[in-house]
């Protein structure tokens, strides 16, 4: 007799899938560049899988009666296994992106944020906001009354507390878009110490705010 086979749930089992393209990024044999590359497949595959099969769990939850998960599977069960899988690709990632960031550091390329800005640096970002951001932004205010927004499917958003100086108990929360599809998610900064710097695009809005 043959042994048994052991059951696999479809999402787990995706998951298990993208956690190879994540090995990818972890291979020293790629060259640098591309293994930058897998990270963002990971990222953006996760986005989806969220988006589509996490979505139709949620959506079991509240419709026991229709879904298109089998019998034997609970859907509260399954989303606390994802969660847990998903923590710990995540932290391997973290982890991952980290490396990769130091062996760029070693080849004089940085990532910075918006704290980490020299004045050269913040005059550059300020002339790039006016000239070639600002007009793509389209703030949209989330009121509790009214039902939530549409947002576009696999799109960064910026989620944004805002309050008055004088009432912190007088505040709104919004999203904004990160024009991502017009603009490119690495913007490269001025050079600085033999240094080649670039800073995320949600870095440069983050920095206006």
């Amino acid at each position: 007799m043959g042994a048994k086979k052991e059951y696999v749930n479809r999402e787990l089992g995706w998951l298990s899938f993208n956690e190879r393209v994540l090995m990818s990024a972890e291979k020293e044999t790629i060259p640098l560049m591309e293994r930058l590359k897998f990270i963002g497949i990971f990222s953006s595959n996760l986005d989806e899988f969220y988006a589509v099969r996490v979505g139709s769990i949620h959506r079991a939850l509240k419709d026991p009666e229709h879904h298109q998960l089998k019998e034997t599977e609970n859907p509260k069960v399954l989303l606390k296994q994802i969660l847990k899988e998903v923590k710990r690709l995540s932290e391997r990632t973290d982890r991952v992106l980290e490396d990769l960031l130091a062996q760029l550091r070693q080849k004089r390329i940085c990532l910075v944020d918006e704290t980490a800005l020299t004045q050269t640096q913040k005059e550059f970002v300020e002339l790039y906001f006016s000239e070639s951001l600002r007009n793509h932004l389209f703030p949209i205010l989330l009121n509790p009354k009214l039902n939530f927004p549409y947002l576009k499917h696999v799109t960064l958003y910026l989620a944004v507390h805002m309050y008055m100086k004088d009432n912190l108990k007088d505040y709104r929360y919004a999203l904004i878009e990160v024009p991502t599809d017009i603009l490119p998610r690495y913007v490269r900064l001025p050079s600085r110490g033999g240094y080649h710097h670039y800073i995320y695009l949600e870095d440069i809005i983050r920095y206006k705010l």
